[in-house]
This record gives C-alpha cells, sequence and structure tokens, in this order.
C-alpha cells in the first residue's frame, strides 16, 4: 500500500477523465449572467505566491484582488468555499494530522493582518494556521464589502471562512447578510463544493435560461464527484477549472463534465467515487503499482460486474491484479491469490495483492470515505467516526 495521494499526484490522477474528451484553455462564450463560479478557497491560498506579499495583510489583500476580477473574467455570482479544520476525530483530520506530523511539528502562529509571513509551506502544513488565516480572510472581507457592496446584479457567497465554520454570507449590492438555507455541518470543501453547486442549479437557474457552472480545482476528488453528480443537475452545464500557473507555462485547462458524463454513461458515473476512493484518494492509501488508468480500463470493460464497487471490493481489486482474469478462481480469497503470485510471477513483493488483513481495513475506509461522499447533497449530514473504520 502506498500513502493517500498528495496534490501534486491527485492531478496526474486526473488524466483518466481528461482523456474522455478534449480539455480546453478558454472557456466558450457564454452568457456571464447565468454563469456561476465555484472556487475551492484554500486551493486559491496555497498557489498564491507569498513570496509577493509582506504581512498576512498582503496575503489577504491579494486574494480579495483575485476574487474581484473574477467578476470581470467568469460570472455575476460566485461561492469560495474552504475547508473547515475545527472538527476532531473524522477522516478528513487523521489524514492532516498524518501530513502535519509527516513534516515534523510546525509553529502555530497568531495570525493578524501586521505580521510578516513565516516559512509559507511550513505555515500551510499546520491545521490550525489555515484556521486562524481563513477567519483573518472572513473579518477582512465582512468589513471591506460592508464599507465597498459589490454592485449590479454580482453576489458573492463566502463559505467557511467565519468563527462559526457553518455559516454561510451573502454579499451582493445589498451589503453582506446570512444565508441560513446554505448553512452545513459539512467538513470538506470537496463536498460542500457539490452542495453548492446543487444549489446553484435549482434555486439560481431554475427560472432562468438553463446556465453554466464553473467549479474550480485542483483536487481530482473534486472532479470525481462532479462526473457523479452532474446527472442531478437539471439546468446546467458544468465545467471544471484544473491546473496551475508557473514559471514556465499556464497549464490551467477546461474540462467539459457533462461531455465527460455523456462518454462514460450513467454505470460508471454512478461506480466513479466509490472505486476512485478504492484505488486511492486523499484519505486511503492505494495500491502500489496500480495507476487510476487500470480501474479506469476495469470499469470500461467490466463495470456491469460491480454493481457497487466498494461491495464488491475484494473482486474488483483481485480484477485489477488479474486483469487477464488467469487466477479468476482465486479472486475470492486475496491470501490465496497472493501467495500465487508470489510463486508464480517475478515480482517485486510490494506488487502483489494486499493479504485479506491488509484488505479489510482498507475497504473500511474506502466505505468510511465514500459515505461522506454519498452525503454531499445533505447540508447537515450525520457524522460519522472513523474509528473501527480502517
Amino acid at each position: 500500500m502506498q500513502n493517500p495521494s498528495t496534490k501534486k499526484t491527485s492531478q496526474r490522477q486526473c488524466q483518466f477523465l481528461e482523456e474522455e474528451v478534449c480539455s480546453s484553455f478558454n472557456l466558450p462564450s457564454y452568457e456571464k449572467s447565468h454563469t456561476v463560479l465555484i472556487r475551492d478557497g484554500m486551493g486559491i491560498i496555497q498557489s498564491m505566491d507569498a513570496k509577493k506579499c509582506s504581512t498576512f495583510g498582503d496575503i489577504v489583500q491579494s486574494y480579495l484582488k483575485i476574487l474581484l476580477s473574477c467578476f470581470f473574467n467568469a460570472g455575476t455570482v460566485i461561492f469560495d468555499v474552504f475547508d473547515r479544520y475545527d472538527i476532531k476525530n473524522s477522516i478528513k483530520s487523521a489524514e492532516i494530522l498524518r501530513r502535519t506530523l509527516s513534516f515534523g511539528a510546525q509553529k502555530v502562529y497568531q495570525v493578524i493582518a501586521g505580521r510578516a509571513i513565516p516559512d509559507w509551506k511550513k505555515f500551510l502544513c499546520n491545521a490550525e494556521n489555515k484556521q486562524s488565516l481563513i477567519r483573518l480572510l472572513g473579518e477582512y472581507c465582512e468589513r471591506y464589502f460592508k464599507e465597498s457592496p459589490l454592485e449590479g446584479d454580482a453576489v458573492l457567497f463566502l463559505v467557511g471562512v467565519f468563527s462559526n465554520p457553518e455559516v454561510v454570507k451573502k454579499i451582493s449590492c445589498n451589503g453582506v447578510s446570512n444565508s441560513v438555507d446554505l448553512y452545513s455541518t459539512q467538513e470538506e470543501a470537496d463536498t460542500r463544493i457539490l452542495l453548492h453547486s446543487l444549489y446553484a442549479d435549482n434555486q439560481i437557474f431554475s427560472n432562468r435560461t438553463k446556465g453554466r457552472i464553473v467549479v474550480q480545482s485542483s483536487d481530482t476528488d473534486v472532479l470525481v464527484l462532479c462526473v457523479h453528480y452532474f446527472p442531478k443537475l437539471a439546468n446546467t452545464e458544468l465545467w471544471f477549472q484544473t491546473g496551475s500557473v508557473s514559471n514556465l507555462k499556464d497549464g490551467r485547462r477546461f474540462l467539459p463534465v457533462h461531455e465527460i458524463c455523456r462518454s462514460l454513461g450513467p454505470l460508471i458515473c454512478n461506480l466513479l467515487p466509490a472505486s476512485h476512493t478504492l484505488t486511492g484518494c486523499d484519505t486511503n492509501s492505494s495500491f502500489f503499482g496500480l495507476v487510476k488508468k487500470s480501474m479506469f480500463k476495469l470499469l470500461q470493460r467490466d463495470a456491469e460486474k460491480f454493481p457497487t464497487a466498494v461491495n464488491n471490493g475484494r473482486a474488483f481489486v483481485a480484477s485489477l491484479y488479474d486483469p487477464k482474469g488467469k487466477f479468476r478462481n482465486l479472486n475470492d480469497d486475496l491470501n490465496k491469490l497472493r501467495v500465487k503470485f508470489a510463486t508464480t510471477k517475478d515480482a517485486n513483493l510490494v506488487r502483489i495483492p494486499p493479504c485479506e488483513n491488509s484488505f479489510l481495513q482498507h475497504i473500511l475506509r474506502a466505505m468510511l470515505q465514500t459515505q461522506v461522499w454519498m452525503s454531499c447533497h445533505i447540508a447537515k449530514p450525520a457524522i460519522i467516526l472513523p474509528k473501527d473504520s480502517g
């Protein structure tokens, strides 16, 4: 097994879905008033060049400048969605803690506008630092927009940036107000992005011409959820913006999720989240040497054999290791399949199937994460504790 994916590997994993369609460096022309932009807020902050900023106040102002530019370039309604870091004993908090410890103990800073920025990467390794920075951003934006409301039809929803992370505030030409119907206990921005996509489809576009939603994130988990949930959008075409900008190239591109879904078909779209978490995601380990493309090819070839990828997980994993079915009679026992691989194949031991005990913990974790993802459409889902779940 390998550790859960990092952002870089997650971006590479996105390729198996990109190959289904032609990505575009620019969005097709569309009525801006019918476009909603939903952004991963922490992803925006992490992609900023902190070397150009001296203080945390500079970071916040740079973020605000980027945000305001979106109203001119993207759409008239914007959701900026942030993770919350105050929930303990969840599958997300456990993964955050693992990543933090992998960098060693990191200092917790007092985040105020005039304070100089410490080492940016180390600062962002600590969840408490992220939470403090998000709250500073929320306080600053609320003050700014109370003094300088948005103009015309522009509307901004700030999600998860206040002292109570459940709160969502709507900012428009009428000032700042609470959007109580959007309050949510969801922990991950990944799932909350989909919650607000469904809201935009049902509430913003329901009485208009069909609209367009653009989700901006660098996380493959979000793309997988977009593909899964797109069939539930009745009034919208859905685009996914991914990629980053470096000194050498601009890797940003747009993927038409609606076309990906049309290419894959409803069965694969339905199975994608479970099979994705089973083969490795942000919170679950992957199988050494098995890339996402192997999983995707298996779904394309034999999706009907796995009506629920998690419940049929053993056969699914066995098929990944034995795609030609040479040892099909051993698919119900990974221990036997493991021995068969070790005794008949000249392969490194890390490339043979996991044992049953290891697989049990893996499948429990996959089931837990899949449950979280299948609650995207619920504003206040039941809290699922990771105890005894891998």
